[in-house]
C-alpha cells in the first residue's frame, strides 16, 4: 500500500494571525517502503500523520492511499489499513484496560474471529508473553507498553503504520530494541512505515528516503545514507547540530543506533 500526498495545506485561524502548520506539502511513499519525515518541533511533522490516519480533518489538497482517495472522515474499514503507533506509550493505553481488552477491541471492531488466538499471537510476533494479557498499562516498563501499542495495531493486519516518534519517550536503553522490532516487522509483513522524528540517526538507519521539514513545508528529500548529500541550508544545519559539527552525516550517532545497525545488517 503506498501513500500519495499532493499540496496538503493545514491553516489555523484567519487572517495576519494565520497559523500554516502545513502549506503546500508534496511527497510520495511506495508499497513496503519507510519514508521518514525528520524536522524540529512544531515543522508540521505529526501534522501530517493526524492527517494521514484521519485525526485532523481541517485540511486541504489530496491524499490517496492505496490508490484511493481520501475524504477528511474515514470509514471504519479505512482503519483496518492504516494504524498509527504514537509517541507516549503510556498516553496512548487506556489505563483502566487490560492488555488482552486493548488488543483486541480493534480486532473486534473490524470484524476479525478467534479473537483470543489473534491477541496472543500478536503478542508474540511484538516479542511479549502471553502471560501479559490481563495485566494493566502502569503494570509494565515503557519499552512493553510501546510493544503493546505496536501489537495493537498489528492486530488488525494493516498494510501501513504511521509512526510518531515511536521511541522519544522510552530509556536510551530499549530505544533500539523497538526500533530493531519495527525494522523486522517491516521485512515480514511487507508493511510500508511513514515515520516521523527529531532524530536524525534515527531515520537514517530506518528510513529508504528522508523528507525535511521546516515551517510546514519540506525543504528538501534525501536518500538515506546519503544525508552528506544535503543542499538546503537548514538541512546543513540540522546535520551540524546532530553531529556537532565533528562527523560526517552517515556517522551521525544517537541512543542505542550502533546496536539498530548491527542487528539490521545481521
Amino acid at each position: 500500500m503506498g501513500i500519495t500526498v499532493k499540496d496538503l495545506a493545514v491553516r489555523y485561524g484567519a487572517g495576519e494571525g494565520v497559523l500554516r502548520a502545513l502549506d503546500g506539502v508534496n511527497f510520495e511513499v511506495r508499497t513496503g517502503e519507510c519514508y521518514g519525515i525528520v524536522g524540529e518541533s512544531g515543522s508540521g511533522k505529526s501534522t501530517i500523520l493526524r492527517v494521514l490516519c484521519g485525526l485532523e480533518q481541517r485540511w486541504s489538497g489530496e491524499v490517496m492511499v492505496d490508490g484511493v482517495r481520501q475524504l477528511a472522515s474515514r470509514p471504519l474499514s479505512f482503519f483496518k489499513n492504516v494504524q498509527m503507533v504514537f509517541q507516549d506509550p503510556f498516553g496512548s493505553l487506556h489505563p483502566r484496560h487490560t492488555i488482552n481488552h486493548i488488543i483486541s477491541e480493534p480486532a473486534r471492531l473490524q470484524g476479525f474471529e478467534n479473537v483470543p488466538e489473534r491477541v496472543e499471537q500478536t503478542l508474540a510476533a511484538v516479542g511479549l508473553s502471553p502471560s501479559l494479557r490481563f495485566r494493566y498499562p502502569h503494570q509494565l516498563s515503557g519499552g512493553q507498553r510501546q510493544r503493546v501499542a505496536i501489537a495493537r495495531t498489528l492486530v488488525v493486519e494493516p498494510g501501513i503504520l504511521l509512526l510518531d516518534e515511536p521511541t522519544s519517550a522510552l530509556d536510551v536503553s530499549v530505544q533500539a530494541e523497538i526500533l530493531n522490532l519495527l525494522s523486522k516487522l517491516r521485512r515480514e509483513r511487507g508493511l510500508t512505515y511513514v515515520l516521523v522524528t527529531h532524530n536524525l540517526a534515527v531515520v537514517d538507519h530506518m528510513a529508504d528516503r528522508i523528507a525535511v521539514m521546516v515551517g510546514g513545508r519540506i525543504v528538501e528529500e534525501l536518500r538515506t545514507g546519503r544525508i552528506t548529500e544535503a543542499k538546503d541550508p537548514y538541512t546543513l544545519s540540522l546535520i551540524e547540530a546532530s553531529t556537532g559539527g565533528s562527523q560526517t552525516a552517515h556517522d551521525v550517532s544517537g541512543p542505542g543506533t550502533d546496536r539498530v545497525g548491527r542487528e539490521d545488517r545481521a
